[in-house]
């Protein structure tokens, strides 16, 4: 995607509105962008804001993109946080838990230079619980292996796995052989073979084929391996499938948006579906068109608002005038659509060339407004409150829309 919309993007993390800073983080890291840039601002703003009214939501993140770079500041700051908030239920001490948490997903031969440090913070609080120290340092020590030894490490996981697939010791431990494998000797195993063996009666290579696409989610690698994910998006397999759209999400290439894209149509219901929310958190420049031919040919309405939210998320002032005539076609939406519209409306809106940014704005105000107008009229019983939520929760878009600055 054009550096300069995630640029764009990156600016919204200091905006005074506070839905605004999080719809820009969520966006940035549902869709694993990775640029420094972003904790550089976070921290920035952790600092001016503090945790609990920058970024509530922080907590709940599944990726936040922290540079090998920043691991020596992420840790100060996590301890700093775990040891300011006191309380395990306080929102400064559960963001310096998640952030540590995520610092320990980088790649061991990064977080080799820092273990101390990291070992230091982990004990600072009970908030880190999910950090496993342990599992840590046999990542670490795993580097210092042969290839040979590596390979039987992972081959004496693989043939624990086929006799008990819930072995959490020996998931690790294949996940670390594979790690290790990658990274030292990455000519070592052929990857793109085990993806190509599709065989779910053959228990080993089922368990070698999970072990493969988790540890590409954990590191997509630069490995050409988007062409062999194709099969899995038919999988029925749920946790095969959705594991391998994370993978495709994760490598974020042009190539892994065009294997969702070709792939949608001949994809049953619910794998389309999966497909969907995978172009959702795509961020590949060029895909917008794409997802709208998509949107063109689909009958069911709900698969068809999923593919709006996910030519939104593209963020393509291209879209312009289509979104447009989606918004005019619009009586019910999701908060999913209400959310992707705002950004994109925010971020878009100055950049239209084909149409007036003003046409873009209104509509979508347009659109909020018949959303407030229908939401009120159905208020009826015990379904009152849960619709003034709602209601409210609109008008703050609403609101926010006007407060807006004009280009």
């Amino acid at each position: 995607m054009a550096d300069s919309l995630v640029g764009y993007v990156i600016e919204y993390l200091t905006s005074d509105d506070d839905s605004m800073r999080e719809l820009a983080l969520h966006w940035l890291c549902e869709g694993y962008m990775n640029e420094p840039q972003i904790a550089q601002t976070v921290f920035k703003q952790w600092n001016s804001r503090l945790p609990e009214a920058a970024y509530p939501t922080f907590p709940m993140l599944s990726y936040f993109p922290i540079a090998k770079e920043q691991i020596a500041e992420a840790c100060v700051r996590a301890h700093a946080m775990a040891i300011a908030g006191e309380e395990l239920t306080s929102l400064t001490t559960r963001c310096g838990g998640k952030l540590l948490e995520q610092v320990v997903q980088l790649p061991a031969r990064d977080l080799q230079p820092h273990l101390d440090a990291i070992l230091e913070t982990a004990q600072a609080s009970k908030i880190f619980f999910r950090v496993d120290v342990d599992e840590l340092k046999a990542r670490i020590a795993t580097l210092d292996k042969s290839a040979d030894e590596l390979a039987e490490m992972l081959n004496e996981a693989v043939a624990a796995l086929v006799e008990n697939p819930d072995h959490p010791g020996m998931n690790r431990q294949g996940l670390r052989a594979l790690e290790a494998l990658r990274q030292n000797y990455p000519d070592y195993m052929d990857l793109s073979a085990v993806l190509k063996q599709n065989d779910s009666a053959n228990k080993a290579a089922e368990v070698s084929l999970k072990l493969v696409l988790t540890s590409i989610v954990q590191f997509p690698g630069n490995d050409w391996l988007e062409q062999d994910l194709v099969p899995y998006l038919h999988d029925t397999r749920e946790s095969i499938l959705a594991t391998t759209i994370e993978a495709l999400i994760h490598r974020g290439t042009g190539l892994a948006a065009q294997v969702l894209f070709n792939e949608f149509a001949s994809a049953s219901e619910n794998n389309r579906r999966w497909i969907a929310r995978g172009l959702q958190r795509m961020r590949v420049y060029g895909l917008a068109p794409l997802i709208r031919q998509l949107r063109d040919k689909v009958s069911d309405h709900t698969l068809w608002l999923m593919l709006l939210v996910a030519e939104l998320q593209q963020l393509d002032p291209t879209s312009g005038p289509t979104i447009v005539d989606a918004f005019k076609d619009l009586e019910a939406v999701s908060q999913a659509v209400i959310d992707a519209g705002t950004l994109y409306t925010f971020v878009c809106a100055p950049l239209q060339e084909q149409i007036e940014p003003q046409q873009l704005e209104a509509s979508f105000r347009e659109l909020l407004q018949r959303v407030h107008s229908k939401i009120a009229t159905t208020e009826v019983g015990s379904q009152r409150d849960i619709r003034s939520i709602r209601r409210n929760q609109a008008k703050q878009i609403d609101k926010l829309y006007n407060k807006r600055p004009k280009a």
